[in-house]
């Protein structure tokens, strides 16, 4: 076996090769012609033997490597060909390349860039993802691999046209894993049958293991009472025979993961667990058999049936994330009632979501769940967004307000047009950023897996000491003191410390409505000195209405309307939807040449003459012409913002548009204040906007009228003044800005949420959310130091005990379990406790 694991491993690090025929010589290992031009030899028996291919040339040096040469001297036949040494299942991978497959689980790219998700099988801890990214990394054509413990998926992106789907999945079963492109059916099925087979195991080991611990008691009874040897020996054949079930099958896994990760010259977590285990048994059957010796059944039985409860807890912990994430993802329906159009009986179809088209007109009715994102046209309602937003309560629905799809009709029947569709929709882009955020690794996940590989290698290197150390000093306590060693300090707490309390803290946020893009923003979040934050759409709800229009020129009011509302038609910004909304009864305009610029304002032709629409600064650039004497003078209290309409020869009206103050803006900034963090409000609006809205919130700190790379600007002058900068804006005109801070956090309503760059995203309209993200983030930060000083000083305090003898195998046992369970149970207090969100 050991032979065939290397040669599969070798063969899966060469390059494909595609023979073409050549009769002038054959290959020496399979008897095929060698191609023209190849030159591959191999030394036997002292002469350079031609192959054909890479993959004789390592099957012929692994036989020989092992001794085998005189194989070739007493063969009848030539060999077969390394391909045949492949398992019948890895040549069926190649059907995953067949391109109606992938049409629906493989997303392809630019180019020839492809990429999928896939759900893996039996990787068993942190050191696991690894080993496969390692693996994968160096596989020819591997753009990206990016490995997700707590959901066991990974994330890979590869260039087809050097690599193709199957060679992923070939390279990953060489090293021992399952691997299949992910869908949600599989992945549940794969999760619950996970659960089943760990809960067999568990539950074999915890009856057994109770009959073998009565029978340990009743030995152990003897000893101080006197027992008859007839009696000791047949409780001790009794106990090896309860005992054999649990090594061979509750503690299987430990042996297979054991023996890939030797097999791979790794030192996994389940090497020493199963070396601990394996002596103990062989000793206790020596011991049984010859009627001398210690026997450990119950410290075996003890050991496997805790190891396997801490696992059980850490696999519900991982399969709780999974669950949740998947729940978004099943949230759309699959069918969807559309209105017939032109029917004056209101007529209406059963169609397939897939099949729905912007502007189709669908029929809600009560207690269906919104199949796809649009505006409410008839009726009205309420709607619980609850899985998407983290809102609790219903949310009042009326004519022209945004219907989400994912989110359940809870009054009566509507009609609604879909404005976006599939990929497009908002449950889709949460769906997709929330995977985005498991997969990202942190970079003290990172730390912690390669302080957890170092310490597997030390503790084998320490317990090997040991032994030697006690086989000379006093040899029958060696295998007590050494089963000890092996099991005390597995590293199992140390490993989980992190990643779990992060995938409880993720999944706590993922139940309030905020998504966690970047792992590493919940560590940084912890050392922010001063807040950014936006003033539209931000600070204020976003949600801008044309309050008044006063003219200045002899153009009517709808006339400068229609022609800023065919300029504004297009863009996504606050702005334009305040002018999409206002009614206007001129008749409809269009727009050519339109260009944006960003913070500032935006131009285009219409009917030949080229108009502009922004703030002071921006029609004085591109006409030269000055407002600042025809600006009104506005109301403080209502924060209002004001839009020049200019052409290049005159100013013809100001739009006066009104905002108000978003929900909960006025307690996250006390709070912060409170943390004394700076707060600044950096805005590409008005300076008169900007610091009329600041003063209503008592702040100092205004920036106002920048552009976004004055902003950025801004961002970096406080970095270099030593500033920890977390960022708050709408995510798409701030996205430089964003990315330039050290946190950033994103508003991500509508269509912000497709182009947030953001390491934290924000779905409720509650400002003061972000209060619980940062308690949060500070109450991970002190469970994975508790994880980590708990995993540290536990194995400080039981290593020593242990190499002295004063640890039993059964006390090393327990400890060794309870210490990954306190880990679990410590982490998952942060996705249980509601009140830090």
């Amino acid at each position: 076996m050991g032979t065939v694991d290397t040669v599969l491993d070798m063969i899966s690090e060469q390059n494909d090769f595609h023979d073409t025929p050549d009769t002038a010589k054959s290959c020496f290992h399979c008897d095929e012609p060698v191609p023209e031009g190849l030159s591959l030899f191999v030394l036997i028996d002292e002469l350079e033997r031609p192959m054909c291919c890479p993959g004789c040339q390592a099957v012929a040096n692994a036989i020989i490597d092992y001794g085998l040469t005189d194989y070739y001297k007493f063969r009848t036949e030539s060999a077969i060909k390394p391909d045949e040494l492949v398992p019948e299942q890895l040549r069926d991978f190649s059907a995953y390349d067949d391109h109606l497959f992938q049409e629906e689980l493989v997303s392809t790219e630019t180019g020839n860039l492809k990429s999928t998700s896939l759900l893996l099988a039996d990787m068993t801890c942190p050191a696991c993802v690894w080993l496969i990214e390692s693996r994968l990394s160096r596989l020819e054509g591997v753009v990206t691999i990016n490995v997700n413990y707590s959901t066991q998926r990974a994330y890979v992106q590869w260039n087809d046209s050097n690599c193709h789907l199957s060679n992923i999945l070939k390279s990953i079963a060489t090293l021992g894993y399952k691997a299949r492109p992910y869908d949600i059916s599989q992945g549940h099925k794969q999760l619950d049958e996970e659960q089943r087979n760990q809960l067999r195991r568990l539950g074999l080991a915890g009856v057994l293991g109770m009959q073998v611990m009565m029978i340990s008691i009743a030995l152990y009874v003897g000893d101080w009472s006197g027992m008859e040897d007839r009696f000791r020996v047949f409780l001790s054949w009794i106990a090896l025979l309860l005992c054999t079930p649990v090594v061979f099958y509750s503690a299987q896994t430990f042996f297979v993961r054991a023996w890939r990760d030797l097999r791979l010259f790794r030192t996994g977590m389940d090497v020493p667990v199963s070396l601990g285990i394996a002596i103990a048994y062989v000793n206790s059957i020596w011991a049984t058999s010859t009627g001398s010796g210690q026997i450990y059944y119950d410290s075996i039985v003890m050991f496997v049936f805790f190891l396997l409860t801490g696992r059980y807890f850490e696999f519900r912990a991982r399969r709780q994330s999974a669950l949740y994430v998947d729940t978004i993802g099943q949230l759309i329906p699959n069918i969807a009632t559309r209105m017939l159009k032109n029917n004056e009986t209101q007529e209406q179809e059963t169609v397939s979501v897939a099949s729905l088209k912007v502007d189709d007109v669908l029929l809600i009715r009560l207690g269906d769940v919104i199949p796809v994102d649009g505006y409410l046209i008839e009726g009205e309602t309420t709607v619980d967004e609850a899985l998407l937003t983290g809102e609790s309560a219903a949310v009042l629905k009326s004519k022209g307000d945004m219907l989400i799809g994912g989110s359940t009709n809870i009054d009566q029947s509507v009609q609604m047009s879909v404005s976006r569709v599939g990929k497009d929709t908002l449950c889709s882009h949460i769906y997709n950023l929330m995977e985005q955020g498991q997969r990202a690794r942190p970079e003290i996940v990172a730390l912690s897996n390669r302080i957890s590989a170092w310490f597997v290698f030390s503790v084998l290197v320490i317990s090997l000491f040991t032994a030697v150390y006690w086989i000379s000093h006093n040899p029958s306590m060696w295998v007590s003191i050494t089963i000890s060693v092996l099991v005390v300090c597995c590293p199992c707490a140390l490993s989980l410390a992190t990643p779990v309390a992060l995938a409880a803290a993720a999944t706590r946020l993922m139940k309030e409505g905020v998504i966690l893009v970047n792992t590493n923003s919940i560590e940084a979040l912890n050392k922010v000195t001063a807040f950014v934050f936006d003033k539209t759409g931000t600070l204020t709800s976003g949600k801008l209405v044309i309050s008044k229009i006063i003219p200045i020129s002899s153009k009517a009011e709808d006339e400068c309307l229609a022609i800023a509302k065919a300029i504004e038609i297009n863009s996504s910004h606050p702005l334009a939807k305040a002018f999409a909304e206002r009614s206007c009864s001129s008749p409809k305009m269009s727009a050519v040449q339109i260009k944006n610029y960003p913070a500032a304002g935006i131009s285009a032709e219409v009917k030949e003459v080229k108009y502009f629409l922004g703030n002071e600064k921006f029609i004085e650039q591109h006409t030269g012409l000055t407002a600042k004497a025809y600006i009104p003078q506005m109301d403080e209290a209502t924060h209002s913002t004001i839009v020049i309409f200019a052409d290049e020869t005159e100013i013809h009206c100001f739009f006066i548009l009104e905002d108000s103050i978003r929900d909960g803006a006025q307690e996250l900034l006390d709070f912060i204040k409170a943390k004394d963090k700076t707060v600044t409000v950096l805005s590409g609006d008005s300076l008169q906007a900007t610091t009329s809205l600041a003063e209503h919130l008592n702040l100092a700190k205004v920036i106002a009228a920048q552009s976004p790379d004055q902003k950025m600007m801004y961002i970096q002058k406080m970095q270099k003044e030593g500033e920890i900068v977390a960022m708050v804006g709408d995510g798409v005109n701030d996205a430089p800005v964003l990315a330039s801070a050290n946190v950033s956090i994103g508003m991500g309503d509508g269509t912000a949420l497709a182009s947030a760059n953001a390491d934290l995203i924000l779905l409720n309209s509650r400002l003061d959310k972000l209060i619980g993200v940062i308690n949060l983030a500070r109450a991970a930060k002190n469970v994975i130091r508790q994880n980590m000083g708990w995993a540290i000083s536990y194995n400080l305090i039981a290593l020593p005990l242990a190499v002295t003898g004063m640890i039993s195998p059964w006390m090393a046992a327990i400890g060794m379990s309870l210490s990954s369970l306190i880990v679990v149970i410590n982490s998952g207090r942060l996705n249980r406790d509601r009140k830090r969100v």
